[in-house]
């Protein structure tokens, strides 16, 4: 299983407007430029993260982009749902149909798994990341 570039691009966006002051935004070349990515793919993300409350955003020779709410009240696992949607191991784990469910072997290793990364998910917030000593070098990935 392999996150998306939608996803890991977007989670780093989110990050770097959390290590901002938070009250004044940011314009979309400084996140782009520091992150070294493309200002036109940037702002199609931002802009999905916007529609879902995550950002808001500024108009203005001052505006920008800004986080919504606090960095402690976004989770990895909203940045993920929409992004990306829910995180899928297997049909069986996310309550899709398999006829071989009951008589799989694998079935409650998926579905402990499924579990076990949705709340690694829910419970990791973007605060929780900028305090992480790998998240908080500059260029994180």
């Amino acid at each position: 299983m392999k996150l998306s570039t939608k996803t890991r691009y977007g989670l780093r966006a989110l990050l770097d407007l959390a290590r901002q002051d938070g009250t004044l935004p940011v314009p979309l070349r400084e996140i782009a430029e520091r992150q070294g990515l493309s200002e036109a793919y940037l702002e199609k993300l931002l802009g999905l993260l916007r529609r879902k409350g995550l950002v808001e955003t500024v108009r203005g020779v001052q505006g920008g982009y800004r986080l919504a709410t606090t960095a402690s009240n976004i989770t990895v696992a909203q940045v993920l749902d929409v992004l990306d949607g829910p995180i899928r191991f297997s049909d069986c784990a996310s309550g899709g149909h398999c006829r071989l469910r009951e008589a799989c072997p694998a079935n409650s290793l998926w579905t402990r798994l499924q579990a076990g990364v949705e709340q690694v998910l829910r419970e990791t917030t973007l605060e929780d990341l900028i305090n992480d000593s790998f998240a908080s070098r500059e260029g994180f990935e």
